[in-house]
């Protein structure tokens, strides 16, 4: 094996015009990467298809019946919300990338059922009144949102926005109802 020798100069000798790399918070990475534009319609893909197929059966199956408020809570460019408000659900959609935000308005200039509202905001910090929602969609935050009290944050804030006593209301009537 061949070793490199160094002078004890050059080992002690500070490295200049050099910058350390700049440590950036999970959100900045997430804000750039999806800045960028490279997760336009990734469940338009071949590859990802089936994953939207499957989350609309389940939502088709499990979202109370239309016209139900619909809150899409970090739902990219829209990827779900076109759909819901195309099923006649009255739908919001709410991004933190403004650029998913632009996306889904010049989307919805080309459509005749569109989302209500298209909103800049976070998970944590949900842009509504309490109690608007009949459901809220929290899929991409469940998925960014590592850190457990900020999930939490967006779990309380979910809580704070959906009307549950719609669901309650067909729950214990569904429970009373004749087998």
């Amino acid at each position: 094996m061949r070793q490199i020798e160094t002078s004890p100069a050059a080992e002690l000798s500070p490295i200049k015009n050099r910058e350390m790399p700049q440590q950036l918070s999970r959100q900045q990475e997430m804000l750039q990467y999806y800045e960028s534009g490279q997760e336009a319609g990734p469940l338009e893909s071949p590859l990802s298809r089936w994953e939207k197929i499957r989350t609309l059966d389940l939502l088709k199956r499990f979202l109370p019946s239309a016209p139900a408020v619909i809150l899409d809570v970090g739902g990219g460019a829209g990827a779900y919300a076109f759909t819901l408000a195309e099923n006649g659900y009255i739908e919001g959609l709410t991004d933190p990338v403004p650029l998913h935000i632009d996306q889904a308005r010049k989307l919805a200039a080309s459509r005749r059922l569109v989302p209500r509202t298209f909103q800049v905001g976070d998970a944590r910090a949900i842009p509504c009144d309490a109690g608007t929602a009949d459901a809220v969609l929290l899929f991409g935050p469940l998925y960014h949102l590592t850190n457990p009290r900020e999930r939490l944050n967006a779990l309380r804030e979910l809580q704070r926005v959906w009307n549950s006593r719609k669901i309650r209301t067909q729950q214990s009537s569904f429970a009373r109802s004749p087998r």
